[in-house]
């Protein structure tokens, strides 16, 4: 999954705004910076959609109590790769594919979730890159 904030955006103060015009509607700009959201629009009430949502996410969770931090994505990652160091190997050697099926099915959801997680963090404090399940 993309990152919602570009590395440029989360430096910036993490400031998101975008203005969209929609046929037959009125023009609307959302303005994010950390800790404040701010939707304008004319009459009609337009809502955002698509990449300003995901971005208004990442801003509205960054640093409060019920967010998500890098620590649990390293948590659901580290359970996802003792599933392939450990139970996976294990299973297979004694030649149990249900069970290794269901371990895999986890495995894959535990690195899914912690894609979908880190998508809406600013960038890792350790990273170079955005980090992506795909950088596995």
């Amino acid at each position: 999954m993309t990152p919602a904030l570009s590395h440029e955006q989360w430096a910036d103060g993490g400031i998101y705004a975008v203005t969209r015009a929609e046929p037959r509607r009125v023009m609307y700009t959302v303005e994010a910076r950390r800790g404040l959201l701010e939707i304008k629009s004319g009459c009609g009430g337009a809502s955002a959609a698509g990449q300003p949502r995901h971005a208004i996410a990442a801003l509205a969770l960054h640093e409060q109590d019920f967010g998500f931090t890098w620590e649990d994505v390293d948590l659901l990652m580290g359970e996802a790769n003792i599933m392939d160091m450990v139970t996976l190997p294990l299973l297979r050697s004694r030649g149990d594919t249900e069970h290794g099926g269901m371990v895999a099915r986890k495995r894959n959801a535990l690195v899914d979730l912690a894609g979908r997680i880190s998508a809406l963090l600013p960038p890792h404090p350790r990273a170079v890159a955005p980090y992506t399940p795909s950088s596995l």
